[in-house]
C-alpha cells in the first residue's frame, strides 16, 4: 500500500482580507488613529537603527571616557557624542542575566525606556549594562531604576 501526499497550489487556499484580518495590521491602525486624535506624529518615538551603537569601537570609547551611573539593576556610562542626538548600547551577558527569555526581556525594558526619554537626553552615546539585580526584577523596578539614570546622564551632561 503506497501513500501519496496531495498538495494544493496556493490559488486554491483562497483567504480573503474580508474574512480573516491580520490582527498586527488593525492594532496599528488602532495606534495610529490613536496617535491622530492625540495629534502626535507617529514616528516620533522611533527607536531607528540610528539611535544605535553598532561597533566595538563606540562602545570602547564611552566605556573608557564615560560617566557612570550605576545601581543594584543597572550599569550606565554616558559619553557626549556629535551626532546631535542621543545613541544606546546594550551589555546583557549570559553570566549576569542568565537564560536568554531573562535577557531579552531586560533588553526590551531598556529599549523601551529609551526610546519614551530619548527626547530629553542630550546628545550622548549611553550604553547599559545589566547587573544581577535585574535579573528577577519586576519590569516597573527596572523602569524606575532606568528613569533614575535618564535623570543623572540629563543632569551630569549638562554640566560638560
Amino acid at each position: 500500500m503506497a501513500f501519496v501526499l496531495v498538495w494544493r497550489p496556493a490559488a486554491d487556499a483562497k483567504c480573503s482580507p474580508d474574512v480573516a484580518p491580520k490582527a498586527a495590521s488593525a492594532l496599528r491602525s488602532d495606534a495610529r488613529a490613536l496617535l491622530t486624535q492625540l495629534s502626535i506624529p507617529a514616528r516620533v518615538h522611533s527607536f531607528t537603527t540610528l539611535k544605535r551603537l553598532h561597533h566595538q569601537s563606540q562602545f570602547d570609547a564611552v566605556y573608557r571616557r564615560g560617566r557612570r551611573s550605576s545601581d543594584t539593576h543597572f550599569l550606565v556610562l554616558s559619553l557626549p557624542n556629535d551626532c546631535g542626538h542621543p545613541r544606546l548600547g546594550l551589555s546583557v551577558s549570559v553570566r549576569s542575566i542568565g537564560a536568554a527569555t531573562n535577557r531579552n526581556r531586560v533588553k526590551r525594558v531598556v529599549r523601551e525606556s529609551f526610546r519614551l526619554h530619548q527626547f530629553e537626553l542630550p546628545a550622548v552615546d549611553v550604553v547599559v549594562s545589566a547587573r544581577n539585580g535585574a535579573r528577577e526584577a519586576p519590569n516597573a523596578t527596572l523602569t524606575q531604576s532606568l528613569a533614575r539614570h535618564w535623570r543623572t546622564v540629563i543632569t551630569t551632561c549638562a554640566k560638560s
